[in-house]
């Protein structure tokens, strides 16, 4: 009699009618994809500026449709071209935007990483979600939830008859992407009252996108044709959106951005208590509305950036070319010392330039401290009566589970 405690052997367990099968083993789980290189469109502009060109990403998962790399996930389908690449054209819209945008954002914050600033995510899966198109809108956003993630859209210019894709400029998904990295680094910035706390969320998105126009070798080769080196007239690297702007401006058949982009770095803006402004003004005028009164800090961090390229010039021997590359250099020093001295909570633009100034006194020596002191204090920025934190709002900020943060609006 076989112990029923113990198992039978094969050759005891027999039945009157034969041998009993014995179960299969259970299949091991289908192994995930390797990541792997993969050659994706790429532009740092946008058709406006120059067509999409191609890169190859590293370490990218390609799971089915669904792309992702250790710190980004592609929220939508993307299948490969017919020759294996993600490489498409522009008449192939929607999955050329669907690859613009994440190789955009992996470029940038990428970026971010390779400069020693490390992006960490509070996400389940440690990613950042980015939609290349959620429907009709001439805007783009990032939230932390309850839609958390960065969003793009689409929009058709009337003028033209050409449906506009948000995600399709790389400064406008690096903008994005950098609010998205301003969160992980200071998430207290997105429940702040403060007035200028919100306009420098937008300002450093608009930075992000300066910093990867920097990066970009065709833009730097543009900008050197356009310019010079003078940083002072119109250029590529100033202008963020211009393809948006442009198709905004003929929708509404009127200028409301100040020109052929969604906003210019080339401004004169001064120093004004933002409660006392109007929530609306003209492209030409400050209001207290984010957007606009973030001109004021990203006019003053590029003419920071134009000193800084006059000097370089005068390094390089004139060579424009040599010279906007080593600003685009120095952009990067510049946020990365900052990064540590930035304030945890709420401030105003006089508290970032004092930490923006102190920044630069102790990790590069005080080479741009004076520069900074200068354009800070011509702008009305740094003057002992912007040094106290203006008073709240008296309506709270954003909420939508954080803040969301609009590119452009049609508003």
């Amino acid at each position: 009699m076989v112990n029923p405690l113990q198992p039978a052997s094969l050759s005891q367990a027999r039945r009157a009618d034969g041998p009993v099968s014995t179960p299969a083993p259970p299949s091991a789980p289908p192994s995930a994809p390797e990541p792997r290189d993969i050659l994706i469109s790429r532009n740092a502009q946008d058709e406006t500026v120059f067509p999409a060109t191609q890169e190859t990403l590293h370490n990218v998962t390609v799971n089915g449709g669904q792309l992702s790399d250790a710190k980004v996930e592609l929220n939508a389908t993307l299948n490969p071209a017919k020759d294996g690449t993600y490489v498409f054209p522009q008449s192939d819209q929607a999955d050329q935007t669907a690859a613009l945008v994440f190789s955009a954002t992996t470029d940038t914050i990428h970026s971010f990483e390779a400069h020693g600033i490390p992006i960490n995510y509070n996400s389940p899966d440690g990613k950042l979600q980015t939609t290349p198109d959620e429907g009709q809108d001439f805007n783009a956003f990032y939230s932390r939830d309850p839609q958390p993630g960065t969003h793009f859209f689409d929009g058709l210019d009337t003028k033209t008859n050409q449906k506009i894709m948000s995600g399709a400029s790389g400064e406008v998904v690096s903008h994005e992407t950098g609010h998205s990295i301003l969160d992980t680094l200071r998430p207290a910035y997105l429940s702040s009252y403060t007035p200028d706390v919100a306009a420098f969320h937008e300002a450093w998105g608009d930075w992000c996108g300066l910093l990867k126009s920097f990066d970009d070798p065709r833009t730097i080769d543009l900008v050197a044709k356009q310019t010079g080196g003078d940083l002072s007239k119109p250029n590529a690297i100033a202008y963020t959106g211009e393809e948006l702007g442009k198709a905004i401006n003929d929708v509404e058949g009127k200028n409301v951005t100040g020109g052929p982009y969604v906003r210019d770095a080339i401004n004169n803006f001064t120093w004004i208590d933002p409660n006392t402004l109007p929530g609306d003004a003209p492209p030409d005028q400050l209001s207290s509305e984010a957007h606009s009164f973030s001109r004021l800090w990203t006019g003053s961090m590029y003419e920071i950036l134009e000193k800084i390229e006059q000097r370089n010039m005068a390094a390089c021997n004139g060579d424009a070319k040599a010279a906007l590359q080593a600003t685009g250099a120095q952009a990067w020093s510049i946020t990365k010392n900052l990064i540590s001295f930035m304030p945890q909570g709420d401030f105003t633009y006089a508290d970032m330039a004092k930490a923006l100034i102190a920044s630069d006194k102790a990790d590069n020596g005080g080479k741009n401290a004076d520069i900074m002191q200068s354009v800070m204090s011509a702008r009305g920025i740094l003057r002992p009566a912007a040094s106290t934190p203006a008073p709240p709002p008296t309506s709270a900020p954003p909420t939508n589970g954080g803040s969301v943060f609009e590119m452009a609006s049609m508003k």
